[in-house]
This record gives structure tokens, sequence and C-alpha cells, in this order.
């Protein structure tokens, strides 16, 4: 996946999980200012993040890394000329440990298991990371006090109450296309409001 600015983007990338990629190059290419934190890198790649050069601006990537799973840590960054690494001792390496199962289609794959070393080690202070109360499976995000990495909460119970029928819509949808993705994907961010105006 390739996340990049003609400008100088500011990214927050949290609690996703990259994993199963089976096209050419890396799983994630950035540039700008870009954070990561509480995600999992799990691939069967020479490189999990690259950092893509903003050619002609002048202008070098800054890119700091906490809280993840890297499957082989620092050695799969893949770093530009001039850019500056930030790369926590809080980070991980190796086997997530995901649940599994027969089909890697199937995204409740990728959930951890009772071993997984990304239970409860993501950020200690999840204040300012603008994340939604619950996971990709609709369960709290935040369970026993502490964060997980990667997209799945282990344990977590549902998020909706019986009395709520729908997840809350979050002031923000994202976008990606094309949809299947293929070697180059564009991701859109519209608040909300901006999306019910252009539907009226």
């Amino acid at each position: 996946m390739l996340i990049v600015g003609h400008t100088y983007p500011e990214m927050n990338i949290t609690n996703c999980t990259f994993s199963g990629h089976t096209g050419n190059g890396e799983a994630l290419m950035v540039n700008g200012n870009v954070t990561i934190s509480n995600c999992i890198f799990y691939n069967n790649r020479s490189k999990e993040i690259a950092i893509n050069p903003m050619d002609g601006t002048g202008i070098p990537t800054t890119l700091t890394l906490e809280n993840n799973l890297i499957r082989n840590g620092y050695s799969d960054i893949w770093p530009w000329i001039g850019c500056t690494i930030n790369y926590s001792e809080t980070n991980i390496t190796g086997n997530p440990l995901f649940l599994g199962g027969d089909d890697t289609h199937d995204p409740l794959y990728y959930s951890l298991s009772a071993a997984s070393p990304c239970i409860n080690f993501g950020t200690p202070d999840t204040e300012g990371l603008g994340l939604l109360p619950y996971d990709l499976a609709g369960n709290w995000r935040i369970w026993d006090g502490c964060i997980d990495m990667g997209c799945y909460e282990y344990g977590s119970e549902p998020w909706v109450g019986n009395n709520d029928s729908v997840l809350p819509v979050p002031s923000e949808a994202l976008s990606v296309y094309p949809n299947p993705l293929s070697q180059l994907a564009t991701i859109l961010v519209d608040t909300w409001t901006a999306l019910q105006e252009a539907a009226a």
C-alpha cells in the first residue's frame, strides 16, 4: 500500500494489521511526517515498510514507530537518504501468532490467539490517538485497561449493547480504491458532514 502526499503530509497510522500481502514490494510505503503505532507488520516480503522519496521538494521524511510488531524489526524498514527514523524500544519482532484457521481471506484469521505477544502491548496512553471505541470486529478497543497491537482486541466483548442496533458512525469516512487493491491504492478521507451534503 502506498500512502504519499504531494505536500508535506502528517499521518498517524494506528491499530492496523498488515499481513497476507502477496503483491510486489513492501506492505506499506510512506512519506512526510508519519507516526505508526500499535500496528502489526507480518508478511513474507524483503521489507515491511519503505520510505518513498519526496522528489523535488527537498523535504525529508520523518518516520516514528512505537508499540508495533514488525516481523524482523528495524531491518524490515527501507530508509531513504536524509530521512529520520525514530524506532522505539517498545517495538517488538517475531510472529504475532494470529488465531488463523482454514481461510486466509476470512478477516478474523488475523485476530490474535491467546498466545500472541501483541496482547496488551499497545500504547499505554491512548489519549490523543483518535481511536474509535471499537475494533474491526465491533468489540471494545480498550479491554482490561490496555490496548492490543493490530486491528482486533483479544478477548474483548461487543461494544454495541443489546439496546444498540448499529455501531456509531465515525466523524470521518475512509475510502480506499481501487477495490480490490492492486499494487497502488488511493485513500480518501472525507468528513461525515461532507459526505451527507454530497449525498443530498
